[in-house]
């Protein structure tokens, strides 16, 4: 599964565009689910430059599931059926554990910190294509060394 949160983000830069989409649902079988606002989701469909056809023709994929926020007895429910998850702002930020996460990676596995680690340089120079395994394995076998 490809989780995207405010899927619009990536759409506007171009890095989720239909070829991206159909490599990652039909080449390498994931499912891609992602969250985006009203207000963007109508802005990208109206978007006429080549940014708004691409990100038209990937939001033409998509099934839309409109969410409204929880309402207290739901609030209550999911408190009364998970009592150790902290809920944070949305309950897909919640069920992915962003604190476990940043556990896992101070203390898992050298490798894997090494290959988030560049993963994530590769992001703060300012790419938006998504990182190709030739240039993560390179930035690896560069950064292993020095840790």
């Amino acid at each position: 599964m490809l989780w995207l949160d405010d899927a619009d983000r990536f759409l506007d830069k171009g890095s989720l565009n239909s070829g991206v989409a159909d490599t990652a649902l039909h080449e390498l079988g994931l499912q891609i689910v992602a969250t985006m606002r009203n207000t963007e989701f109508t802005r990208l469909k109206k978007m006429d430059e080549k940014i708004g056809r691409d990100a038209k023709r990937v939001l033409d994929l998509a099934e839309d599931i409109k969410l409204d926020d929880m309402t207290p007895e739901e609030k209550l429910r999911t408190r009364e059926a998970y009592p150790d998850l902290r809920l944070g702002p949305s309950l897909g930020e919640s069920f992915i554990s962003g604190r476990k996460l940043k556990e896992r990676y101070k203390y898992g596995e050298p490798a894997m910190r090494f290959v988030v680690r560049a993963a994530n340089d590769w992001r703060r120079t300012g790419f938006t294509a998504p990182i190709q395994r030739d240039d993560l394995f390179n930035l690896y076998k560069r950064l292993a060394p020095l840790q």
